[in-house]
């Protein structure tokens, strides 16, 4: 008899384990997991653009989370920016980058969702 409860509660704990995995996984999946949309590089190479979608839309119409970042020719990241895209519950694409101009110290970024347009300035140097 004492086997058998040894069994059950072993089966019970792997069970639970399991459980705390999946939910782990799915909410990282959900919130944290960044995905690369679009990277690009400036037009005398020196800089990189790379566009992130940061988690999953929210359902069923949400907003959903990004990162843009600008990196040097190294791979350091000079500048990043964390914002939300209304795109009525999609996935964020490279059709949702409407403009990149870059300057000599700055990156003007141009994002449009379902619900508007913004724009959002990067700067290209270090520790600014």
């Amino acid at each position: 008899m004492k086997l058998f409860k040894k069994i059950i509660l072993t089966v019970f704990i792997l069970l639970f384990v399991a459980a705390v995995v999946f939910v782990s996984l799915l909410v990282y999946e959900v919130r944290f997991k960044k995905t690369e949309v679009h990277r690009e590089y400036s037009p005398d190479g020196a800089y990189e653009f790379v566009l992130y979608q940061v988690g999953a839309p929210g359902w069923p119409y949400g907003p959903v989370g990004a990162e843009l970042r600008v990196l040097n020719a190294e791979g350091d990241v000079l500048d990043k920016e964390t914002i939300v895209i209304g795109n009525d519950g999609g996935n964020i694409t490279v059709y949702n980058l409407d403009e990149l101009r870059w300057s000599d110290t700055t990156l003007e970024v141009v994002c449009h969702g379902e619900e508007g347009v913004t724009t959002y300035i990067l700067e290209l140097a270090e520790g600014e």
